[in-house]
């Protein structure tokens, strides 16, 4: 395993077990997941006023709207180059892989990839509202949905992983 895989997969677990005890130790035990659920956003402002403030707990909740949209952004341009590369190997329709003739971007991938995400937010607004309240419930819907999808796909890549390297090393 490269170590940049390693380091990443210990930051995260890292990051994962801080946060949860953080919630755990500051909603207690027995309560943590009932008030995270009922509180959602403020409860981010909740745990942290009590450290350095109100104004702390406020910053921190930016912060992770912030990291929610590098991560989304992120994802947003993984996404491209999936699409982009499906297409160039096949896979995909082949006007996926056409790159933009001045920038060498995948044009055509980065359009499917916002109209779909345009859709997709038209389509949540349509079925449950515009209020933030409405937004924050679709949201944790398809968080909870996409979490629940992709890790049958994880597990499906790392299994054919598998199978690849034992095929290709006994034909070797």
């Amino acid at each position: 395993m490269p170590r940049s895989l390693g380091v990443a997969i210990a930051v995260a677990l890292i990051l994962y077990v801080t946060t949860s005890l953080a919630v755990v130790s500051g909603f207690g035990e027995q309560t943590a997941g009932q008030r995270w659920a009922a509180e959602g956003a403020q409860s981010v402002i909740t745990l942290g006023a009590p450290l350095l403030g109100q104004h702390f707990g406020t910053a921190l909740l930016l912060l992770v709207a912030l990291s929610c949209m590098g991560s989304g952004l992120a994802t947003c341009v993984a996404a491209t180059r999936l699409v982009w590369a499906c297409a160039r190997d096949g896979t995909l329709p082949a006007g996926f892989a056409r790159a933009h003739p001045r920038f060498h971007t995948p044009s055509r991938a980065v359009a499917a990839i916002a109209l779909a995400a345009v859709l997709g937010c038209s389509l949540g607004a349509a079925l449950v509202g515009t209020s933030a309240e409405a937004g924050l419930a679709l949201f944790n819907w398809l968080l909870i949905c996409g979490a629940t999808g992709v890790l049958p796909v994880y597990g499906s890549v790392a299994v054919a992983a598998m199978l690849h390297h034992r095929r290709a090393n006994s034909s070797a």
